[in-house]
């Protein structure tokens, strides 16, 4: 299994834990040593996390949606990068 793999399917649990608690509970489940950047990397800043968990269901599920939709994390990002730039530019 893939590190990153093994952190997404850590924090699904629970979005806001901190690095630490999830370099815990990846290494407690899989046997897998991650480090902080690999985290953050995967899954974004703790603060960001943190803040991100108070977010409505409502909300996670319009994401999913608009993922299942794209069928593409990366394209998705792309696609809200250049809806951000037309929303600031008006």
């Amino acid at each position: 299994m893939k590190k990153t793999h093994a952190i997404r399917i850590v924090a699904k649990e629970d979005i806001s834990q901190t690095n630490q608690q999830i370099k815990d509970a990846v290494f407690a489940k899989y046997g897998l040593a991650v480090q902080t950047n690999e985290i953050i990397n995967t899954l974004g800043a703790y603060e960001k996390r943190r803040d991100a968990a108070g977010f409505s269901p409502l909300l996670i599920q319009r994401a999913k949606q608009f993922l299942r939709l794209v069928g593409d994390f990366r394209l998705s990002k792309t696609l809200l990068l250049i809806a951000h730039q037309q929303e600031s530019s008006q």
